[in-house]
């Protein structure tokens, strides 16, 4: 369909518009429940979710799933698809008890009516390995992982789109999991497998650089992961835009190395427009509260007390609410930010106020990666 191919393109405002005007005669000349018509709501959920926008997207699906349960049936082939799409979209808001839900319910009726191999099977269990990963249950999803991609190997071959999620999300287990050679090398697998099936400038093959790049960070490698990170914003929003929270994650991945690399003048504006945009688009959004936190560090390097309080204060104080929902490689933000806010406080002689801080950075603290909070999931 022509939409999608202006999708594929990065002409998400195009692809938007020509699927609504579908989507309007459909349901003038064929009735609002004719399948065609929810064929096309799927559709447009889908460019909503592509472009970034997480609640209108879900709210269209889900009720665009109720409708096909109720006139084409649980296991109409449409119907599936309704519920593996839902199943991504609110796994990408957070919601990973739901997503699992919706997650364990297609992969039930795909491997009754398509097979255990079919590369849509396969692709259900890449997501639901991707939620338990989210969830911290690296053992659960791993497994689930492996099994796919064993499936992957004997069925479609690894010359296949659907391979690439499996092995990205592998990567991800891995890196989180402090396995970093075995991330390394399965995170090159799914460029490489991402620029021979889908294209250098797709975006799963941008999310995969964009990947190996957290891992060199995790390494401490930041020198080998600054022009990675560059060429991955670079082309981000060429092709999907500056406001795509795909580009906005490379726009802090960008700024947080350029910072670690001492770099406080090259970083600082890419961090503002980071901030200023998803602010605009999202400011409740837990990526919102990890922008703010990247640039009240840079200020308070900067010496830029009296700036950086109140971000860091806005950005520990929205994550703490939402801790329970955050993926487990974002926990790790709490007690960054309560550091850093213990930092400020001690520099600037409030002592009272920066052993409150250390208390909680102490009583908050963990390890783990903390450059990439998300994995691939489709």
């Amino acid at each position: 369909r022509r939409a999608f191919l202006l999708l594929e393109e990065g002409r998400y405002s195009e692809a938007e518009a020509l699927e609504r005007s579908t989507l309007a005669t459909q349901q003038r000349v064929l009735g609002p429940e004719s399948r065609d018509a929810l064929s096309s709501v799927s559709g447009l959920a889908f460019i909503l979710h592509e472009e970034g926008r997480l609640p209108e997207a879900e709210a269209l699906a889900s009720k665009n799933l109720e409708v096909k349960r109720r006139v084409l049936g649980e296991e109409d082939p449409s119907t599936v698809e309704s519920i593996h799409s839902l199943a991504v979209m609110v796994d990408d808001e957070g919601n990973y008890e739901l997503a699992e839900k919706l997650n364990l319910q297609a992969l039930k009726l795909q491997q009754k009516i398509l097979g255990a191999d079919n590369p849509q099977t396969l692709l259900t269990m890449s997501n639901l390995g991707h939620v338990r990963i989210r969830e911290g249950r690296y053992a659960d999803g791993e497994a689930v992982l492996l099994k796919a991609l064993e499936l992957q190997e004997a069925g479609p071959g690894l010359d296949h789109p659907i391979a690439w999620y499996i092995v990205d999300n592998l990567a991800f287990a891995a890196r989180l999991q402090g396995h970093y050679a075995q991330a390394e090398a399965y995170y090159r697998q799914a460029v490489d497998i991402g620029r021979k099936v889908l294209g250098a400038e797709h975006p799963n093959t941008l999310f995969a650089q964009w990947g190996l790049a957290s891992l060199y960070v995790d390494e401490g490698k930041i020198a080998e992961a600054e022009p990675i990170y560059e060429q991955t914003f670079a082309i981000r929003r060429r092709v999907l835009g500056s406001e795509h929270p795909e580009t906005l994650d490379s726009e802090d991945s960008l700024g947080d190395t350029l910072l670690r690399l001492g770099r406080l003048a090259d970083a600082e504006p890419i961090l503002r427009e980071s901030v200023a945009l998803r602010m605009k688009n999202d400011p409740g959004d837990w990526h919102t509260s990890h922008s703010k936190l990247l640039l009240g560090r840079l200020l308070a390097a900067s010496h830029r007390y009296s700036e950086a309080e109140p971000l860091l204060l806005a950005s520990y104080e929205r994550l703490e609410r939402d801790r329970d929902r955050l993926p487990a490689s974002a926990r790790t933000f709490l007690p960054q930010a309560a550091r850093l806010l213990e930092a400020v406080y001690s520099d600037t002689g409030q002592r009272e106020k920066a052993a409150e801080w250390e208390h909680i950075a102490a009583a908050g603290s963990a390890g783990g990666p903390t450059s990439q909070a998300g994995a691939a999931n489709h």
